[in-house]
């Protein structure tokens, strides 16, 4: 067995220094940044004051005639989001909803929005007399992550970027596992030409620097705590679900006033956004987003489809409202949900759940780093986000160091199929309140490491079969041994009925949605494929499909 804990125990000196800083944390008020309240199409939100997100119809470009408008309406520009090609304005806020109505009112404008307020989604942390924190890590024995570290413990080629309020970068059991660029030299100069000057650990966000740490060590301790979850090295204190893999801090999160003299954790849909854009372009393989909000923001929408399509796997919170509604971006489909987790293998009680929750993980008394080289207990859907991810960066690193093919629908795919049922069997029954259940390590890289997954590479692989097309597509996936890529695919049944045709493809792989031709459902049965490559050649197989 891999050892769980692979140093010497922490102090009790810094237990009480950890105390101290979080009890100081109540007493500590920063400035504030300017947030209000406004109705937009029926809807009561929190956003930015004067600040306007704007999406244009057609080629995504305004025109110099529209451009002269906005400004005679007092808006100037302050920006674009790359990538999704979201402009910013910044208005008078008396005009803010005028504006907007005007706007989304127009043919040429596919949307205009507030920058809308999202915040971590977790709940004061509860502190007990702990005297040694490693024997506190209630979590990793929850999900089997000791017995998954014999096949595998993380890697330095799984990448998770931490979207969130900043990662303490000297942290001792983080400082080793964070990110460095390996484009980019710290010379004053954007050395490898993608819009961010010397973003050599990730990027702030919220101040617009390369110091992707926490301004305030007392306030803006969510994100450190998340990282640890998933990455902590485990040299001091605490270890995370995949001790070497990497940390890619990029801050959108700060300690502010929500609106209603509340101060909390809380950022702007532009910079998340953006962050997220952030991570698909620049390397990494996993986005945790422990954050969310109450309501569909098309920005982060643009940018969660944009990473997606790169494969990037994304995981966040589901909310911490105890609501029969998973809160965004968590809602998204393309995003792994996550819900909290108790001792006792139930929903904690501010677990938000529903129809759109993916999965569960333990988020109640969850110990993690802290900045300034501390350590503390949490309890929120933001802590079993990271558990997720942390369990994601296993999978993506045990591909990568055997050279095995992987994307974000298959590793979606294996962490459901694997999670431990805990209302029923589990996958593939989706329980309202915990989803497919609990995620188990163990179970999925046993399998993994197993002849039950690792099909010959020199043959076609179809994955997953069976599969049931209300829960997932088939992937489709040339052999090691083809010299050329992918032109198309031809679907047919059992009796010979060509059901689905693609032409016009490339790459290696494709999917297939268990629909004909005229996007009717199929029946269950079994059928038949054949990948048609650039040079003529034809892979043939069976698939089975059931409902």
């Amino acid at each position: 067995m891999s050892d769980l804990y692979p140093n010497q125990p922490i102090s009790i000196k810094k237990i009480f220094y950890s105390f101290l800083v979080f009890f100081l944390f109540l007493f500590s008020p920063l400035k504030a940044k300017d947030i209000r309240s406004l109705n937009v199409d029926g809807r009561s939100l929190k956003a930015v004051k004067g600040e306007i997100l704007v999406k244009y119809a057609g080629d995504g470009h305004p025109s110099p005639g529209f451009l002269s408008a906005l400004s005679e309406k007092g808006a100037k520009s302050s920006g674009k989001i790359p990538g999704i090609d979201v402009y910013k304005y910044k208005v008078p806020d008396e005009n803010l909803e005028k504006v907007l109505a005007e706007l989304n009112s127009r043919p040429d404008i596919a949307y205009a929005r507030p920058n809308t307020i999202f915040y971590a989604q977790v709940l004061p942390p509860i502190y007990n007399n702990l005297t040694e924190l490693r024997t506190n890590q209630w979590g990793l024995y929850k999900i089997q992550a000791h017995d998954a570290w014999n096949t595998e413990t993380g890697d330095s080629k799984a990448i998770i970027a931490v979207v969130d309020s900043g990662v303490d970068l000297y942290h001792p059991d983080l400082k080793d596992n964070i990110w460095l660029n390996p484009k980019e030299t710290e010379d004053g100069w954007d050395s490898d030409d993608n819009g961010y000057i010397d973003d050599v650990r990730g990027w702030d966000f919220v101040d617009n620097d390369n110091d992707p740490s926490p301004n305030d060590f007392l306030n803006e301790t969510h994100g450190t705590h998340v990282a640890g979850i998933s990455s902590a090295a485990g040299v001091v204190g605490v270890v995370g679900v995949a001790r070497g893999s990497r940390i890619m801090p990029l801050k959108v999160l700060a300690y502010r006033d929500r609106g209603d003299g509340y101060m909390t954790e809380i950022g702007s849909s532009d910079d998340i956004a953006e962050a997220i854009v952030y991570a698909a372009d620049n390397g990494a393989h996993i986005i945790n987003l422990s954050l969310g909000g109450p309501e569909k923001c098309e920005i982060i929408e643009s940018a969660v489809e944009y990473a997606y399509k790169k494969d990037l796997v994304i995981v966040a919170s589901s909310g911490n409202e105890d609501e029969n509604t998973v809160s965004w971006p968590a809602a998204h489909r393309e995003v792994i949900s996550v819900g909290a987790t108790n001792q006792y293998d139930r929903r904690a009680f501010f677990s938000n759940y529903g129809s759109s929750l993916d999965l569960m993980a333990p988020g109640v008394g969850i110990l993690s780093t802290v900045p300034g080289g501390l350590y503390a207990e949490y309890f929120g859907t933001s802590m079993a986000a990271p558990f997720v991810s942390g369990l994601a960066a296993l999978v993506v690193s045990y591909c990568e160091n055997k050279g095995h093919f992987w994307d974000a629908e298959m590793i979606k795919n294996l962490l459901i199929r694997h999670a431990d049922g805990l209302v029923g069997d589990g996958f593939p029954h989706r329980d309202f309140e915990t989803g497919y259940g609990r995620i188990n390590a163990q179970t999925i890289m046993t399998f993994l490491d197993s002849n039950a997954f690792r099909v010959d590479f020199s043959k076609p692989l179809s994955y997953p079969n069976p599969f049931n097309p209300n829960l997932q597509s088939i992937m489709l996936l040339l052999p090691s041994s083809s010299t050329s890529e992918l032109k198309g695919y031809k679907i047919f049944s059992l009796t010979g009925r060509l059901v689905r045709e693609e032409s016009d493809l490339s790459g290696t792989f494709t999917r297939w949605d268990g629909r004909n031709n005229d996007d009717s459902l199929c029946a269950s049965g079994l059928y038949f494929y054949q990948l048609i490559t650039h040079d003529g050649g034809t892979e043939t197989g069976k698939i089975t499909l059931v409902r």
